[in-house]
Formats: structure tokens, C-alpha cells, sequence
């Protein structure tokens, strides 16, 4: 079945718009607000909803699209991170850290292990624009990487950079319209000002959803100039997000709590502080690894009983802030232990499934009626929760030498990370909640959406579209 409908495919598009929602698409989809959506991708093709990945955020969160691995089982657990060893190595300053909100971006790809394959390895005819993710891309094919940087700094303070998405789509326009012998197999674009505006004036603001508007009309130029050119027939287009946003109100620093504790704190942008006893790097704002030196210094990620046993206070003194939806870390013998006020669970996997036991309430709230779950039903089984996928996002995030010692989530209307933040955000993302885990998954053809979707399926979706085959284990599975 899958052959005879990807077998016509010559061309597939992969369109990511940052910081979407799949209700708020749906929503002005219905009212006719979103005219081309509906016309070229809801009517003809596929309008649903899929979960993303652990931490739900930029940048990573390109990685199950792109290679069809989660941000943990590549090594980069989220946008800030700290590889304890080299952490505390001697030497003047800290090494061993990575942010990539700014020039880190750039070690992105060397960051992550040979184990990752990338859909631009799978296919040289491809075309980028601005992919955070280059491995396998030469820089000829990822175009306005260099040329957007300045514009997406200015836009961070502005709040929007629609002008640039716009710039991207007539370069899209534009590769697809030339000689027959330089069309590419597969082209990627992100496009940005949604999640932007998201965080300069809410995820549900006017300006947003005038976004939403402009990202309608990008579509229609899209797929205007695929219908000039002949090719839409041939031609399989996804479209997609790194993750959900929801409403901030107001900011927990959890730096300075730490710091407050009596630890010295490295975060960014302080990162020529040195000697320092712990730190703080936050993601998307909603999630932050918090790293902890003990007795034995940087050498290794902390387990439950270490931590507990000297740094207990902090421990219990984060789970407990109002502020703080759960708090996640290693347990003995590879386990994760998932704690809040409401309850504490262990979380493992073994032969195939996962096991879930709590005491007190389930801090997940997972709703599950027994406590060993097949993996193929993990997603499923969790999908209508207020946590969806979190079994599988828990286990594999911490599957990363890098994650934190202690994992903290902000409950909805809170984040977790205030001093150095400028501007102010207005939204947040990065955690397990169901609003900042849930994205749209949409395609101008039929997906096989039968059973709950992933965005890590996208990269196989591709693959099988185009006749690739990958030669390294990825997740996912393909939606044609």
C-alpha cells in the first residue's frame, strides 16, 4: 500500500512553523481565515494533531523531523545543556556547556553523535532554508543561513520576523521554478514570526493570529507556484511545528533560587563565572536541566540517593514551589523518578515496556489503569492526557549523559527563568504539557492517521516518500 501511494512522489516539502497550534490552525481554518490551508492541505489531504518531543523546543526539536531521533538519544537534551565531565575539567573558565540561542548554534551538528543520520545524508537533492539542523547539507543548500542572523536578532527584540519568513517562501518559489535539471527531491523550510509573536505578546494575541494569516498566504504561494510549474500532482507536502506555546504570566528564576541555596551558579549569558557549584540551563523557558557538583565534584550525572542525600533541601524545596509542575531524575538502576506535590512515580522499561508505579497520586495524572505498558502503546495510551507521550519523552530524555541531575517543568502561566530574559516573555514552551506537546500535522495527501502521530514519524514519512533508505536506527514510522 505504502509503494502505490509514494511511488508518484517526486518532490516533498517540509514546511515547519514554529510555535504553531494545531487548535488555533483549526480554529481559523473553520472561520475561512486560513483560505489556502483549507483548500490545498485540509480539504484534499490531512488536518490533525501530533506530539512532539522532550524538550519541546526550537532548535532540537528539529531532530525527530529531520533524523528521526529524539533530542536525548542525540545527546542534545535542549537548547542549553552542560556535559558534566568536561564541566568540571581544570582550567580557567567552565567548558563543557552549549547554548543554542546564539553563535553555539553553529556546534549543533557536531554536538550530536555519528548514530544520527540526517534526511539530507538520505537525499543530496536537497534544499534548505535556514536549517539549524546542516549535517549532510552543504552550505550552498541551506540558503540565508548566514544572511538571516542579523534580521532574526533584531526580530527577537521586535517581536516578528514575518517579513523574513516571506523572504524564505520566494526563495522556495524560486528553487522550484527554475531548469528541470537543478529541481530538488526534498526541500525544508521553517518559518518563524508565529512563535516569535508568541512570546512578544501571548500564543493567543491579535498579532499572532495575524501571523497565522501570514503563514495562509505563504501556503498559497507555495502551492500556486507548484500548480504553474506542473508538479503538485507529484508533490507531497507536510506541514508541521517543533512544538505548542502557551499563555506566561509570571516567572520563576529558578537560577536565583539555586543560587539562594548557597550555590554558585553558571547560566547563561553569566558564563565566565567560575568555580561554580551548580547549574541552571533552561529551556524554551517552561523546562531547565539543573546540573549539581557533590562530593565526588562534575564527574557524573547524580542519582536519587546521592541527591537526596546532599542536596535534599533543594530538591524538595523546587518540587514544592507553586511554580513547579514536577520535577523528574535518575533513579538506581536506570530508572526515572517523576515527583510533585501531588505524588511521586518511577518510570522503566524493560523487554519491550514500559513500567509505571506511583505512591499518593500519580504526579502525571496519566490515567493509566495498570502500570506496565507495551512501547507501540505508549503514545496511545497517554495521547488525551495532559502529559501526552510522557513515558516515552521521560525515559529517552534522560537516556542523555547530558541531561540534568534534576529535570523542572513550570506549571502553565509560569516559566522558569526571569533576570536575563529581554524581552519579557508572554509565552512559553519546552515542558510536557499537553498545549506545548501537542503540534499540527497536516499534509496536502492522505496520512495514515488511524493511530496517534508523532512528529519523529516525519522523517520515515519522508524517507518512504522519496524512496530513501536509512541506514541507521531511527523512531517513527512512515504515514504513507
Amino acid at each position: 500500500m505504502r509503494d502505490s501511494q509514494s511511488s508518484d512522489i517526486e518532490l516533498c516539502i517540509f514546511i515547519l512553523v514554529d510555535g504553531a497550534r494545531p487548535d488555533v490552525i483549526n480554529q481559523l481554518v473553520d472561520a475561512g481565515e486560513m483560505p489556502h490551508v483549507r483548500r490545498y492541505i485540509a480539504k484534499p489531504g490531512t488536518s490533525g494533531s501530533a506530539v512532539t518531543c522532550l524538550p519541546s523546543t526550537t532548535s532540537v526539536g528539529y531532530l525527530p523531523m529531520l533524523a528521526g531521533l529524539y533530542p536525548g538519544t542525540a545527546d542534545v537534551p535542549g537548547i542549553r545543556w552542560v556535559d558534566k565531565k568536561q564541566f568540571g575539567a581544570p582550567g580557567f573558565f567552565h567548558t563543557g556547556h552549549r547554548s543554542y540561542t546564539g553563535a553555539g548554534l553553529a556546534h549543533l551538528n557536531e554536538d550530536m553523535p555519528d548514530e544520527v543520520e540526517t534526511v539530507y545524508e538520505l537525499c543530496s537533492q536537497s534544499l534548505a532554508f535556514r536549517s539549524e539542523v546542516q549535517r549532510g547539507l552543504p552550505s550552498r543548500q541551506n540558503r540565508n543561513w548566514i544572511l538571516c542572523a542579523l534580521p532574526y536578532a533584531v526580530g527577537h527584540y521586535t517581536h516578528r520576523v514575518g517579513s523574513i519568513d516571506r523572504w524564505l517562501v520566494r526563495g522556495l518559489c524560486d528553487g522550484i521554478s527554475g531548469p528541470q535539471e537543478e529541481m530538488p527531491r526534498f526541500i525544508f523550510v521553517p518559518l518563524s514570526d508565529v512563535d516569535v509573536r508568541s512570546h512578544g505578546y501571548g500564543p493567543m494575541s491579535r498579532q499572532v493570529l495575524d501571523s497565522y494569516r501570514g503563514i495562509d498566504e505563504s501556503i498559497g504561494a507555495i502551492f500556486e507556484t507548484l500548480e504553474k510549474r506542473g508538479i503538485l500532482d507529484r508533490t507531497l507536502v507536510i506541514l508541521s511545528s517543533d512544538h505548542g506555546n502557551t499563555d506566561t504570566r509570571h516567572h520563576l528564576d529558578l537560577s536565583r533560587m539555586v543560587e539562594e541555596a548557597g550555590h554558585r551558579v553558571f547560566e547563561y549569558p553569566m558564563i565566565h563565572r567560575r568555580n561554580c557549584t551548580a547549574a541552571v540551563m533552561v529551556s524554551g523557558n517552561s523546562l531547565a536541566n539543573v546540573y549539581l557538583s557533590s562530593s565526588s565534584g562534575w564527574e557524573a550525572p547524580l542519582t536519587e540517593d546521592q541527591l537526596k542525600r546532599e542536596h535534599g533541601g533543594l530538591l524538595e524545596d523546587i518540587k514544592n514551589r507553586d511554580e513547579v509542575d514536577f520535577i523528574a531524575y535518575r533513579s538506581e538502576g536506570n530508572r526515572v523518578t517523576v515527583a510533585s506535590v501531588r505524588g511521586q512515580g518511577i518510570l522503566d522499561k524493560d523487554d519491550g515496556a514500559y513500567s509505571y508505579a506511583w505512591d499518593g497520586d500519580d504526579p502525571l495524572d496519566l490515567g493509566l489503569s495498570k502500570s506496565t505498558i507495551l512501547v507501540g502503546k505508549a503514545l496511545e495510551k497517554t495521547y488525551e492526557s495532559s502529559y501526552p507521550d510522557a513515558l516515552e519523552q521521560l525515559w529517552y530524555m534522560f537516556q542523555s549523559k547530558r541531561a540534568g541531575d534534576i529535570v523542572v517543568t513550570s506549571k502553565l502561566g509560569f516559566d522558569l527563568r526571569a533576570r536575563y530574559e529581554w524581552p519579557e516573555h508572554h509565552s512559553s514552551h519546552g515542558a510536557l504539557s499537553r498545549d506545548q506537546m501537542m503540534v499540527p500535522m497536516m499534509s496536502n495527501r492522505p496520512l495514515a492517521d488511524d493511530a496517534p502521530m508523532r512528529t519523529v514519524d516525519i522523517f520515515p514519512t519522508i524517507a518512504n516518500s522519496l524512496n530513501l533508505k536509512p541506514k541507521k536506527p531511527h523512531f517513527g514510522r512512515s504515514l504513507i
